[in-house]
């Protein structure tokens, strides 16, 4: 048990070694994948079925099973993200092994062997860390898990002798060990189809087996997963794009300028704009809106406010200009411009909120 401990907490610190060291500065980038999109932070629920063999690591054969799973994403900040899930599992694995024995006895009937069939069940059970990883896919993500696994298993040993049954025993063990696995999940619907490779082992040393207990499986299953999405904050950006491009300038509205040629002759109130030029311009928020705003032209100490489309004229002399424009809700925002003698200083503004 000492041994299982220290894996245990030795698991999370591998995975965030292996994580940095192969992934490095994308993984930021790349959560805003399948990750970001469809793996958010909450409950998760799995079945999977499986087939496998045990020979890799003791002699039984084929074995097959399936397991249940109930997990949470954690919300984690970066590196991490949402790609860590905590998950508990058990399950139910079945297998046999016939044989022989090798030595011949003979004061039994026969050939003088005694021949067997061991049948093992176990419900294997434990907890384990899942850490997703975070490609730039919309759709698959590739993940590793590792935890520790109990097992509870019971063996019923059939034995026979010239195809004569002779006795039956039955024998019951708790064993403790590891298990390790990778896979692959397709977000689809609520959740993700995966395909996994597993494998489990423990030792166990009773009278009637003496082997380690476990093997190598492949599972199909499904995984649904309950958190809820957090906000995009490119939510609104993406429902200003269908939104029509900004009106063009409007036409000039024409300005009283006096005529040198006027037969009354002008009064002192028409001769005081003596100029052509004008700064205009349309003020919106980021997303495109138009914002109702004040705004103070210096040196001059002119003041105006925006239309109801956003949209403002003033005319001013030719010269250097600070534009300061301010709306309920908005940072205020200050421009520089420089107007020409008889011309148009065109001043377009997005605020952002505050």
């Amino acid at each position: 048990m000492s041994q299982t401990a220290a894996w245990l907490r030795l698991a999370p610190h591998v995975l965030c070694v292996l994580t940095t060291s192969l992934l490095g500065p994308p993984m930021a980038a790349a959560h805003e994948a399948a990750i970001e999109q469809h793996a958010p932070p909450g409950l998760v629920l799995g079945v999977k079925a499986g087939l496998g063999s045990g020979k890799p690591i003791n002699d039984f054969g084929l074995l097959y099973g399936f397991e249940l799973e109930l997990g949470y994403l954690l919300p984690l900040p970066d590196p991490l993200h949402h790609s860590l899930e905590l998950f508990v599992n058990m399950g139910y694995v079945r297998t046999s092994l016939s044989g022989q024995s090798a030595q011949r006895d003979a004061r039994l009937p026969g050939d003088g062997r005694v021949s067997f069939t061991l049948r093992e069940q176990s419900f294997p059970y434990g907890i384990g860390l899942r850490y997703r990883v975070p490609l730039r896919s919309e759709r698959f993500a590739p993940y590793l898990a590792a935890g520790y696994r109990a097992f509870n298993t019971a063996d019923v040993v059939h034995t026979r002798v010239a195809g004569r049954a002779v006795s039956d025993n039955t024998e019951r063990s708790l064993t403790h060990g590891l298990f390790a696995s990778a896979g692959l999940e397709l977000f689809v619907g609520p959740g993700a189809a995966f395909a996994e490779l597993q494998l489990t082992r423990a030792t166990r040393n009773e009278l009637v087996v003496r082997d380690a207990v476990g093997g190598i499986q492949a599972f199909l299953g499904y995984r649904l997963m309950f958190g809820e999405p957090p906000p995009k904050p490119v939510k609104p950006r993406a429902a200003a794009k269908p939104q029509p491009p900004p009106a063009a300038i409007p036409v000039e509205q024409p300005q009283p300028v006096a005529s040198p040629a006027s037969a009354s002759g002008p009064t002192p109130e028409e001769q005081a704009p003596a100029h052509d030029s004008q700064i205009r311009g349309v003020v919106r928020s980021f997303d495109g809106q138009p914002v109702l705003a004040s705004i103070s032209v210096e040196p001059g100490a002119v003041t105006a406010e925006t239309g109801a489309d956003g949209k403002f004229a003033i005319d001013v002399p030719p010269g250097r200009y600070t534009v300061t424009l301010r709306a309920q809700g908005y940072a205020t925002q200050t421009k520089k411009c420089v107007v020409d003698e008889r011309g148009i200083t065109v001043l377009n503004v997005e605020l952002r909120d505050e």
